[in-house]
């Protein structure tokens, strides 16, 4: 005994701390990689300040330790060394002549010489297409009043000034030359960056302030890389008018909202009105999503060619030919109701009668109100209830579970919506919350917990 504590006790505190140590860095570890997939580029530094940000006073390791733990895993940015660029005459580009090649200057200050100093665009043009892209203008001045004084910036050579950009920045920007008055002004047309991922100079990344560049707050970078491709349905459809949409499908859609609403008076507003009301239109341009929902099948061949609903039918699940086709070409509105009479045919959706208790259920192969969509899609849950049954599990595992058949926002909305039917449970906060199925259908397993479930869901939405 040594100070009250056994050989055996102290050993056993010791080995504890060391695994303690030993789970620290493998979560500090996880981090960065995650972090890294996203953006390679980022420094051990803003690292740490993420790192402090996202977990605050709960962090289990200090900045020092952070620092040692990116050392010994190798895991610092190697800094990429530029090579000195100088002076290459050997080109067939236009060359500004020589205006001095016969002048002898005979008094002082008759003749001043001096290097040409190139204005250095690139680190504005980092910053511009970090802030989703812009212009720089040559040949305004930068005061107010933004008075034209011309310039010869790149004159002749602007497709060299194209190459040069893409060579060394890898983006791709447009130039145009306008003319006001004889004095000319060069236009650089700069394009946002790709979405999820910063640019970078030297290292680092950049954003304007005023009329400033600066180091990219840590609140911009986490704004970029956390940024997602947007919904191509939500896109304005350039050239879409009202009158190219189905009259039929606008009333049907009406129709339909007015019932899940309850209000009659939903009738009796504009085509208009409804499709800014349910955002199928922008600033009174119509989107993609009005076009598949509500467009006639010409717009539609026109503008989505391949957008129309496609049913075979096959005997057998192994045989590659099909029995018989039929292509649906309409409005989804309309298409859906097709598909579904093709679908449900006696000989096809056959009938499997499940007793539950007292009860007898009628089980189709294929649930209309679910193969309509109206608010799940089947296979989709069947993922989910499979991978939660039995567990607790948070969001980016069941990202992984079912990144076959849902991507990360449609998952948010189909686990919200499970939730909100009280199919679902969550419990804890932030990113330590987890999902799991409600107690009153966490013992079932397999076909009888999601057909228990859809049997549920088509008894409350019908």
């Amino acid at each position: 005994m040594l100070f009250g504590v056994s050989k055996q006790a102290y050993y056993k505190h010791d080995e504890h701390a060391v695994l303690l140590k030993v789970a620290q860095e493998e979560f500090v570890l996880q981090y960065i990689y995650g972090i890294r997939k996203k953006d390679p580029g980022i420094g051990g530094m803003k690292l740490w300040y993420m790192y402090r940000k996202a977990f605050g006073s709960n962090s289990p390791v200090g900045r020092d330790r952070f620092e040692d733990i990116v050392d010994k895993y190798g895991l610092k940015v190697r800094t990429r060394v530029r090579k000195p660029r100088t002076t290459d005459s050997t080109h067939g580009l236009p060359v500004y002549p020589n205006l001095i090649s016969d002048f002898i200057p005979d008094a002082p200050n008759r003749l001043w010489v001096s290097d040409i100093t190139y204005i250095t665009i690139w680190l504005n043009e980092y910053a511009l297409a970090n802030e989703n892209g812009g212009y720089l203008v040559f040949g305004v001045r930068e005061s107010s009043p933004h008075k034209i004084c011309g310039s010869v910036a790149w004159e002749g050579l602007e497709g060299k000034l194209v190459q040069d950009i893409y060579r060394d920045l890898k983006i791709r920007v447009q130039t145009e030359v306008l003319f006001e008055n004889g004095k000319r002004v060069l236009i650089l047309k700069i394009p946002s960056r790709p979405i999820g991922k910063p640019l970078y100079f030297e290292d680092v990344a950049l954003m304007r302030v005023g009329e400033s560049l600066t180091r990219m707050s840590d609140e911009m970078y986490l704004s970029i890389i956390q940024g997602q491709e947007p919904d191509f349905s939500a896109k304005i459809c350039e050239g879409l008018s009202l009158s190219d949409l189905n009259d039929t499908a606008l009333a049907k859609m009406k129709r339909m909202y007015a019932d899940r609403q309850s209000n009659e008076a939903f009738l009796q507003i504009s085509d208009e009105q409804m499709i800014s009301d349910l955002k199928l239109s922008i600033n009174g341009k119509l989107t993609f999503a009005a076009l598949i929902l509500l467009g006639k099948a010409e717009k539609i061949d026109q503008y989505l060619p391949q957008s129309r609903i496609v049913w075979e039918f096959r005997n057998t699940e192994t045989q590659i030919h099909y029995d018989r086709r039929e292509v649906v070409e309409a409005p989804f509105l309309l298409g859906i109701d097709t598909a579904w009479e093709l679908v449900d045919q006696p000989t096809l959706n056959l009938n499997h009668p499940l007793q539950l208790g007292p009860y007898i259920y009628n089980i189709y192969d294929f649930n209309e109100s679910v193969v309509r969509g109206e608010r799940y899609v089947i296979k989709e849950i069947e993922h989910l209830l499979k991978s939660l049954q039995g567990n607790a599990k948070k969001i980016g595992t069941l990202k992984n579970d079912t990144s076959h058949s849902l991507n990360l926002n449609q998952l948010k909305y189909l686990i919200d919506k499970l939730v909100e039917d009280k199919i679902l449970k969550a419990e804890g906060i932030n990113k330590g919350r987890t999902y799991s199925i409600e107690k009153e259908y966490e013992i079932l397993r397999d076909d009888l917990l999601i057909t228990t479930i859809l049997n549920k869901l088509k008894e409350q939405y019908g």
